[in-house]
């Protein structure tokens, strides 16, 4: 091909791209504009509304008085549930939009994309979060949040119906969280992609702590999280009940020490009682791609499916004891990568002996024979003493029935002597009173005489 032919070639394809870009800003300007004209009229239809900064007509200098007349036009529509603009609004744009847009008795989601706003705009946010009836859902993609303003943010939640809050790439070194004014139906919160530490970590737990808690979901996602802020968080979820789902993927300050730490709390194998005890809550853990294909990692995979298939099952803690503890194989390796060194000892010098035999039964049907002679084997010198026990007992019971009755016969000969020595001294009592009646008579006839 000539270098002439090669070169119209180019340009005629760069003139076709040119077209093309061309057809779609015209296809999305007019949308824009169309979808505006139906908010303003307040059509059923209209659910949506989105404003984009690559569409021509958005991206022009919108005025401060038009950003706020979009507010009210927003504010007066009875329909429209969720409000996107991914555009480069300021923060003084943003507080002329929301100056506007006061309240909603429709909106449920918002959605907000610009790396122009942050503290300021997120204040100028409050009065509309404050008074906004139906709102879900809220998502930033903002360039500077701070702390100061997360706070804000939550304070201003605390009574809304918010479920769904996401901070993606905010700018979040540090967060403050007033445990005062946390919201009070937030399910899902979404932190990915910020600078988040253990002094995050810090304030994350008062959610995963307070009584009642509601999170379901945490996204902690590629931030500054190493193990001492995962400790922080493994405490936290201790006792919690709430928390199904948790992402700490791209946090490479974890390492397998940190691990261990998300595997002891799933399942803790130092005893029965520790397993039993252990997290039976969470079923979905996301964590580095380094970790997936490690023994650690496949242990966590294999607890977390337990804790899925058996979720809010009153006898989980029971089957986790059953399948790990009772599992001499899984035992001996959820112990290696727990760190405990003694990881050959059976865990049936917990049972009571008198239980021994029904445990020992439930081994059979769980793991079958070869894990039953080995728990057995384990487990002989308890049944033994336990059986050896039983037969002392009853001897000694038949000793003791025995000497009972000894003494029973004892009290009744002892009761039978202290009743005729009782007769006796009835017998003298009556003996002397008639002694003295007639000593009286006798007397009282001599006077008379």
């Amino acid at each position: 091909m000539s270098d002439s032919s090669s070169s119209s070639s180019s340009s005629s394809s760069s003139s076709s791209e040119e077209s093309d870009d061309e057809d779609y800003f015209d296809f999305n300007r007019d949308r824009f504009i169309d979808d505006l004209r139906r908010l303003r009229e307040n059509d059923p239809a209209l659910i949506k509304f989105v404003a984009v900064g690559s569409i021509p007509y958005v991206a022009e200098d919108i005025r401060e008085e038009e950003w706020e007349q979009l507010g009210m036009d927003i504010s007066n529509n009875s329909y429209l549930k969720k409000l996107e603009l991914v555009i480069a609004i300021d923060d003084q744009k943003m507080a002329s939009l929301f100056r506007g847009l006061t309240g909603s008795s429709s909106i449920e989601a918002v959605i907000l994309n610009s790396y122009r706003c942050g503290f300021n705009g997120i204040q100028s946010m409050v009065p509309f979060l404050q008074n906004v009836n139906n709102l879900r859902q809220l998502d930033f993609y903002l360039d500077n949040i701070t702390s100061e303003g997360f706070k804000l943010l939550f304070r201003a939640l605390r009574d809304s119906p918010i479920k769904t809050l996401h901070f993606s790439k905010c700018g979040l070194n540090s967060i403050k969280i007033d445990g005062d004014s946390i919201p009070n139906n937030l399910q899902s919160l979404f932190l990915p992609g910020n600078e988040i530490n253990a002094d995050g970590c810090r304030e994350l737990a008062k959610l995963l702590r307070r009584e009642n808690a509601t999170l379901k979901h945490l996204c902690l996602e590629n931030n500054k999280i190493d193990d001492e802020g995962l400790l922080i968080l493994v405490n936290a979820l201790q006792t919690n009940t709430s928390l199904f789902m948790m992402n700490l993927h791209g946090n490479e300050g974890v390492t397998i020490e940190g691990m261990q730490l998300v595997l002891k709390l799933l399942n803790d194998i130092s005893s029965i009682k520790a397993t039993h005890q252990s997290n039976h809550f969470l079923f979905s853990m996301r964590i580095n791609e380094s970790f997936e294909d490690t023994d650690i990692g496949r242990q966590i995979k294999r607890v977390l499916e337990m804790n899925k298939k058996y979720l809010c099952n009153p006898s989980n803690g029971k089957l986790k004891v059953i399948r790990t503890q009772l599992d001499s194989k899984v035992r001996s390796e959820m112990c290696s990568l727990q760190g405990l060194a003694d990881h050959t000892k059976a865990p049936l010098t917990e049972v009571g002996p008198l239980l021994l035999p029904e445990v020992l039964e439930l081994v059979g049907e769980q793991h079958g024979l070869s894990e039953f002679y080995e728990s057995f084997r384990e487990a002989a010198s308890d049944i033994w003493t336990t059986i050896n026990r039983e037969a002392v007992l009853h001897q000694k019971r038949a000793e003791l029935a025995e000497e009972l009755d000894v003494l029973v016969a004892k009290r009744r000969e002892v009761e039978s002597q202290l009743k005729d020595v009782d007769i006796e001294i009835a017998s003298i009592g009556q003996q002397s009173h008639h002694a003295a009646c007639d000593g009286s008579h006798k007397s009282k006839r001599q006077k008379i005489s």
